[in-house]
């Protein structure tokens, strides 16, 4: 959730309890309450469940400090045994504590609350620079003519992946990559962090429960590219 949006919640539902939060198929993991206080609903995904322990390791698994980004890691009574008949998996998601790898990225600050970043294998590497796409979206998505906008990286030769931005339009607005460029300079987002290209876009490619489908635009984008390289 973007903090716009819940910002817009907020102010449009003001007695409702407004509770971003993060959980997957193999266990739930945190939520905001009623006596979160604001910036934390705006700015995290909540605090963990009663019982459930959440941590933030390396890409090796050792435990990282409070701020870094890393990979989420759960435990706990509601988290699964494990995938049936299928020890490779096991070996590969669970850590020798008992702590289960989820494949996301997050950072947790000194009060207990996380806040996801993205996916690792979602990560764009630029010129050896592993970036997110959430954090740059999040930043970009506060611009008033953007309905959506989706990161992915595309391949390049110098720097093995360049940023390409897709973005879904309000009705009879435009914008150019100068104009996200602009607005990323704006925002403090570093200069290797700004969308290299723009894509307009009727819609986003989704998942049936929501998320989007990265793997597609990146896709999309390779075979874009590859037909540009012909005609020149």
């Amino acid at each position: 959730m973007s903090p716009s949006l819940v910002q817009v919640a907020h102010d449009n539902l003001p007695h409702t309890l407004i509770s971003p939060g993060w959980g997957m198929s193999e266990g739930i993991g945190s939520c905001c309450g009623s006596d979160t206080p604001l910036s934390k609903q705006l700015t995290t995904d909540g605090r963990p469940f009663p019982g459930t322990e959440l941590k933030i390791v390396s890409l090796v698994g050792d435990e990282l400090p409070f701020g870094e980004e890393g990979e989420l890691a759960m435990r706990g009574p509601q988290l699964f045994a494990g995938y049936l008949h299928r020890p490779d998996l096991n070996d590969a998601a669970f850590l020798p504590d008992g702590f289960l790898r989820t494949g996301d990225l997050a950072r947790m600050d000194s009060d207990g609350y996380i806040k996801m970043t993205g996916r690792v294998k979602d990560l764009i590497i630029r010129g050896g620079l592993n970036i997110s796409p959430v954090e740059v979206e999040e930043m970009l998505a506060g611009d008033a003519r953007i309905t959506s906008i989706a990161l992915s990286g595309m391949p390049d030769e110098r720097l093995g992946e360049r940023i390409c931005a897709f973005v879904v339009l309000k009705r009879g607005t435009k914008l150019s990559l100068e104009d996200l460029a602009a607005r990323a300079e704006a925002s403090g987002l570093a200069k290797q962090k700004w969308p290299e290209r723009l894509e307009i876009l009727a819609e986003l490619p989704m998942t049936p429960t929501g998320k989007v489908q990265r793997y597609a635009l990146k896709q999309m984008i390779t075979e874009k590219l590859i037909k540009e390289s012909r005609v020149s």
